[in-house]
């Protein structure tokens, strides 16, 4: 099953983190979650460290989230 290369999800945000940090064996981060709902179903997304510090800050709850990869 092939893929498309570019995809996008779009829902309204009904749930956020705090950014939380942690240390593993793999290394110190930062991470936070949230959840997007749309007509059909609810999405946890989670962003780690370059993507959380961008992302916290301009996700809301209740407006419309968008993700592309």
């Amino acid at each position: 099953m092939s893929y498309p290369a570019r995809w996008s999800i779009k829902g309204i945000v009904t749930n956020k983190t705090n950014i939380h940090y942690y240390g593993n064996a793999r290394g110190e981060g930062t991470v936070f979650s949230f959840d997007l709902l749309d007509s059909t179903n609810e999405i946890r997304i989670t962003a780690f460290n370059n993507d959380c510090n961008q992302l916290h800050p301009i996700i809301q709850i209740g407006q419309v989230g968008i993700t592309d990869d």
